[in-house]
């Protein structure tokens, strides 16, 4: 999809994430205009009223699977997903505040301590020597000396 087609598009959808009702009743006005235009043409042709609406209806197809259709092609399914699954959850944990409650201080107990390991080891073993010319320096050990007993 173009970035300009994209950019035209973008008011209609996120008016899809907040306006959702609004919108079911515009697409149901729609199609139920559609049809009455089309059951109309066949009054016009000479058609009763019963069976130009029946044939109205064969000839549109399933207007259920019509109106889903044009539900996907204007909205973000996968943001909408995600907006349903986190409402799910929120309420999930709003039920059960004490199960909530230490689940975030054992996720906050163990993020905390991997943040100190990574300080730790960072600062002794991942980041250069504090010392000028830190390449030139030598490591000395009571095993490297032949004296040593």
């Amino acid at each position: 999809m173009k970035i300009s087609r994209w950019l035209s598009s973008l008011p209609l959808r996120m008016r899809t994430l907040f306006k959702k009702r609004a919108l079911e009743i515009e697409l149901d006005e729609e199609i139920r205009f559609h049809v009455e235009r089309h059951v109309e043409a066949l009054v016009e042709q000479g058609f009763s009223p019963d069976t130009a609406r029946r044939m109205a209806m064969k000839e549109l197809g399933n207007l259920e699977r019509q109106m889903e259709y044009c539900r996907d092609v204007r909205a973000w399914q996968w943001l909408e997903t995600l907006q349903a699954d986190i409402r799910f959850g929120w309420r999930q944990l709003m039920k059960r505040k004490v199960t909530t409650t230490v689940a975030v201080l054992s996720l906050a107990l163990g993020i905390g301590s991997c943040v100190a390991a990574f300080r730790l080891i960072d600062a002794l073993l991942l980041r250069p020597l504090p010392v000028s010319h830190a390449g030139r320096c030598v490591r000395i050990s009571s095993e490297s000396l032949p004296w040593s007993i």
